[in-house]
């Protein structure tokens, strides 16, 4: 069951939404909604129906990978998911909608000239990666890619910081107006490696970079520009695995070209198996040097030589900022959240971070009604 623009969505549950736009992956639809005048614009994505008829196991993985991703609940830089709604069975899950994604922003806004910017882009990635392994205990997300991290309201009442240095930091190098990282598509790819052993033999095209790659053995899956060594050969995968893809993504950031030069599935295979990447300096002088070298750490082909986890790739890019100490400001919040998580937290710290959250979904929701002064 497909849909198109302006066709209404009506749920099992009753509530009606109508589409205003359509986005097509490889198996994946999203549908851009808007429920009301006065409503907050919304996603809602599935997987094309016939991948649920011809596996009913896909069904009730899609349904628990989606629970999953709901656990993860409000944070800054994780692309919220609210509920599953349904049509006939066949399940959607309601998600924030936000306007671009990196992988445009990096070839439409010249991101690689705004090297500041793509570091502080890297924190926001790393947040939302421990908070996810925080929540969930051994999560690999599979599919770290431009594509899967959007980009989010600059200026959120998340961070800490007082007027004069917000005016300051937005206004600036490091915060570009297209706002901050929020990763998305949280344990999906997992139910697409659960589905590949009822699909044929088959590369799927890498067009557009947002396709999945099938192995005959059915054991590889993920997106070939962004698979990590392991990946490619099918092994068990943990976090380094998305630290190898996270590498490939800050390279794409800072470069604008993909890591290898692959023009088929097949190729990406043997580059990430075999090949060294290109020197990131060579290619865009402005990087510096501790952060280039943090991302060929990500990029080692054996795991072990990575870094151990997320936290610690963002001390190390946290140490290469000259600016830190005002920084701080804006991830302290986040931090907490993350750290602070045991029944001892002081009740106030509760009532702030329930405060905060529903600033920021009240902010959103100006953002969307393109008020921006009441946003802000």
């Amino acid at each position: 069951m497909e849909f198109k623009r302006r066709d209404v969505l009506t749920f099992d549950s009753g509530r009606q939404v109508t589409v205003e736009d359509v986005k097509e992956g490889g198996m994946g639809l999203v549908y851009i909604c808007q429920p009301g005048r006065y409503s907050t614009t919304t996603a809602f994505k599935t997987f094309k129906k016939q991948y649920f008829d011809e596996n009913k196991a896909v069904l009730n993985s899609f349904l628990k990978e989606c629970n999953t991703w709901i656990s993860l609940g409000t944070h800054p830089f994780i692309c919220a998911a609210d509920r599953v709604e349904s049509i006939n069975g066949q399940p959607f899950v309601e998600m924030r909608s936000y306007k671009n994604n990196l992988g445009y922003e990096i070839i439409n806004n010249k991101l690689p000239k705004r090297v500041k910017a793509v570091m502080r882009l890297a924190l926001e990635i790393c947040l939302a990666m421990v908070h996810a392994g925080k929540k969930i205990e051994g999560f690999v997300h599979r599919d770290l890619k431009p594509n899967n991290i959007l980009l989010g309201l600059t200026g959120s009442p998340v961070v800490n910081a007082t007027w004069q240095d917000e005016e300051e930091l937005f206004k600036g190098e490091f915060f570009p107006p297209w706002g901050h990282a929020v990763v998305t598509d949280f344990g999906l790819s997992k139910v697409i490696s659960e589905l590949q052993n009822d699909i044929p033999s088959r590369c799927v095209s890498v067009k557009g970079l947002k396709t999945f790659l099938f192995s005959k053995a059915g054991k590889i899956c993920g997106t070939p520009p962004y698979m990590s060594p392991e990946q490619c050969v099918g092994r068990k995968l943990d976090k380094r695995s998305d630290i190898y893809s996270f590498g490939c993504v800050l390279f794409e950031m800072l470069t604008g070209y993909l890591v290898f030069p692959a023009r088929s599935g097949d190729e990406f295979i043997y580059h990430h198996i075999h090949s060294k990447p290109p020197d990131i300096k060579r290619i865009n002088p402005r990087v510096p040097l501790d952060f280039a070298n943090i991302i060929t750490k990500c990029l080692e082909k054996k795991p072990r030589h990575r870094f151990t986890d997320f936290m610690e790739i963002y001390s190390d890019i946290r140490n290469t900022l000259p600016i830190w100490d005002k920084l701080d400001k804006f991830y302290n919040y986040a931090l907490r959240g993350i750290f602070r998580s045991s029944p001892t937290r002081k009740a106030d710290d509760q009532r702030l971070e329930s405060e905060a959250f529903e600033l920021l979904y009240k902010a959103y929701k100006f953002y969307q009604l393109k008020d921006d002064k009441k946003a802000h």
